[in-house]
């Protein structure tokens, strides 16, 4: 056996703690961004389909979307709703005509079930861009009419 070429050996040890110190702090970034999460629960990407309406006797919109900071933490989300009806006691079961709930996706990603018209979002340690509202079936399919959603979105930095 050769004798031990210290530049070799430094490089070597080198590259080691480059390499644990990256894994270190890849961690550590992975984790602070999941505690940033903290206060909001989002939900696995699920997607229920859609449900055409069209032909149900009432249509139900959703109008007047309007998030207002809230003088503790976060946001306070408000909207009206017309021909509709929430009814979280019946979420997950047939669809009936004009009632459901409303889901809220925050920059894309689904974050919750509303079953009112109001919804405190707290501070999630990232900037909200884009807020969307669609409403949705007992079944959790998005209602639309003739095939297109019936969704509510703001688009504005938080």
């Amino acid at each position: 056996m050769g004798k031990l070429k210290w530049p070799t050996v430094f490089q070597f040890m080198l590259l080691t703690l480059g390499f644990i110190v990256g894994i270190y702090f890849s961690m550590k970034s992975n984790r602070q961004h999941s505690e940033s999460h903290k206060g909001i629960e989002f939900h696995a990407p699920m997607n229920y389909g859609f449900i055409d309406i069209s032909s149900d006797s009432i249509i139900p919109e959703l109008k007047n979307l309007k998030v207002t900071k809230d003088s503790m933490s976060g946001w306070n989300l408000h909207f009206d709703t017309k021909n509709f009806q929430f009814t979280p006691e019946n979420a997950s079961k047939k669809h009936i005509a004009g009632e459901g709930h409303t889901h809220l996706i925050i920059n894309g990603d689904k974050a919750a079930r509303i079953y009112s018209n109001w919804f405190h979002i707290p501070e999630l340690g990232y900037q909200i861009v884009e807020l969307e509202l669609t409403l949705n079936a007992n079944s959790h399919a998005c209602m639309s009419v003739y095939e297109k959603p019936i969704p509510i979105r703001l688009n504005r930095n938080l």
